[in-house]
């Protein structure tokens, strides 16, 4: 009975990693293998409890045990961040710094107004308060205002996330 459903599961392989590609997780994702071992074990439940009657929407519902698998690990790392800061002794790798960075970043461009997000765009780019202004054709003061919203919008993320 394993056997067969070992066999089984080989047989499957190469739609675990279609709907990975389709998902755009390429095979040099950082959790690529997390996924398809994730993949697998849902794959094996499945075969074990003998319902594939619906296997022409086998594909959809591994894309969507994928979707899950992803939301798990993006909650565990939320945990994780916010167990982390309370604890600043912690030493982080860059890989983590940038994963984190980026997930606030997704977050919080949506609450800025353009303006704002031509600012932060500028200003993580490098370029100066004076150089972001002749760019924009604002003030300086503008400038300020800016980093000072951004900066409230980010406090106010921090606190609801």
């Amino acid at each position: 009975m394993k056997k067969n459903l070992s066999k089984q599961l080989r047989h499957f392989d190469p739609l675990l990693h279609k709907v990975l590609a389709s998902q755009h997780i390429s095979v040099d994702h950082l959790f690529y293998d997390d996924y398809l071992q994730q993949l697998r074990i849902a794959l094996w439940t499945k075969l074990e409890q003998h319902s594939l009657e619906e296997s022409s929407y086998l594909f959809r519902w591994l894309v969507w045990q994928l979707k899950d698998c992803q939301r798990e690990n993006w909650q565990q790392l939320r945990i994780q961040q916010k167990l982390n800061w309370q604890n600043p002794r912690r030493h982080y790798s860059i890989e983590e710094d940038l994963l984190y960075a980026t997930e606030f970043l997704d977050d919080l461009v949506p609450l800025l107004t353009v303006a704002e997000r031509d600012f932060l765009r500028l200003r993580l780019r490098g370029k100066t308060f004076q150089e972001i202004a002749d760019a924009l054709g604002k003030s300086r003061k503008t400038m300020y205002y800016y980093q000072k919203r951004i900066q409230e919008k980010f406090r106010k993320l921090l606190k609801i996330g």
